[in-house]
């Protein structure tokens, strides 16, 4: 393989005049790595975006959700399903971006096309692509129990009040697709009037348990309360 690879380059560096008649230096050798490659490597419908560098490095936070580390997930492409792979979700910007190994074995970062991703994960969390729903916000994670899904549209801004700036915690916004519709909600009073009279009163009631709070509520808590009114209606 090792021997295979290094024919490769060396018809690389023939398939490039425009480069061999350069003098050699480390950014000639790192670029002829880069082009081979594009040619001969990485998955070019995945490696396919923008180079990400940092946007504001004097600002106290992230721009990402939760944390600035990239995370293990998956992106779909198109028809390409692509799994473990590191991803961050810059929620600021909305922009998915990808830590992938180059030829050299150190890491680079590029912002992925949004008009290309259809999906994505983030650990356990899923994403799904409604860029009709709000304008300029592409992704929202989805709380799949079948019938019932509750959509999160997720951001984030930045304090300029006081030098350094920084960013805000991120805000959730809620959205609970039924019957086809997507219906936006901020309360325990919003979401139960989305249901028929005659379920509304349990709906209450299932959430006044202790702890219970819809601004916080996790991943599986909002599952087992989407799973709950489904119930309610098979009754």
């Amino acid at each position: 393989m090792r021997h295979s690879k290094t024919i490769l380059i060396f018809l690389l560096i023939l398939l490039l005049p425009d480069l061999s008649g350069q003098e050699s230096g480390p950014e000639t050798v790192r670029e002829q790595f880069e082009q081979f490659d594009q040619l001969f490597g990485l998955d070019q419908n995945l490696i396919n975006g923008i180079r990400y560098r940092i946007e504001f490095p004097d600002t106290k936070g992230h721009p990402f959700l939760d944390e600035e580390n990239f995370m293990p997930g998956s992106v779909q492409i198109g028809d390409s399903l692509y799994k473990n792979v590191h991803l961050a979700y810059n929620i600021y910007n909305q922009e998915v971006v990808l830590k992938y190994k180059n030829t050299f074995g150190g890491s680079e970062y590029i912002i992925l096309h949004n008009e290309f991703i259809d999906g994505f994960s983030l650990g356990s969390r899923k994403f799904q692509k409604l860029d009709s729903l709000i304008k300029g916000q592409p992704f929202f994670q989805v709380i799949d129990a079948g019938r019932l899904k509750c959509y999160y549209s997720w951001t984030k801004g930045i304090n300029e009040s006081v030098y350094p700036y920084s960013f805000w915690e991120p805000n959730r916004k809620l959205y609970l697709f039924k019957d086809d519709l997507i219906h936006p909600f901020k309360s325990k009073a919003a979401f139960t009037r989305l249901f028929v009279q005659d379920y509304r009163k349990s709906i209450k009631k299932h959430m006044k348990k202790p702890g219970f709070r819809l601004k916080y509520i996790s991943d599986s808590e909002m599952m087992e309360l989407l799973q709950y009114c489904i119930q309610l209606s098979e009754q």
